[in-house]
């Protein structure tokens, strides 16, 4: 845990380990259809509608990127390596990538989660 100032800023970020989190699914998953969704404070009958008919559809779910689409909102997680999405976005390298469509203007929000790019 952080020494000293626990608050980050532009210039000074946080860089050690706060906190930990996993989802125990097993030593081996089958096939290429798991993917999770997270839903703070949602009940057991919350989460059960949610499952039946979930507000997304996944546009990739590979090691390198995952996305969805929700609405007018695409967001993605890419790897090192970049990738494509269906729709023709594609991206160079680790990213977090947020699309919103609203009428005729587009939103978009990119940042380097490893903040180790520049340029």
């Amino acid at each position: 845990v952080n020494t000293g100032s626990t608050y980050a800023t532009p210039d000074q970020p946080v860089t050690e380990r706060f906190q930990t989190l996993w989802i125990d699914h097993g030593v081996r998953l089958s096939g290429d259809a798991t993917a999770f969704a997270v839903l703070p404070d949602a009940t057991a009958a919350e989460t059960e509608t949610f499952a039946k008919d979930p507000p997304y559809r996944i546009l990739a779910n590979t090691p390198d990127v995952q996305a969805i689409t929700a609405g007018s909102l695409t967001a993605a997680s890419f790897g090192p390596t970049g990738g494509k999405l269906p729709s023709g976005l594609q991206v160079s390298g680790t990213a977090l990538v947020a699309l919103r469509i609203e009428g005729t203007q587009l939103a978009a929000t990119v940042c380097d989660p490893t903040q180790s790019r520049s340029g």
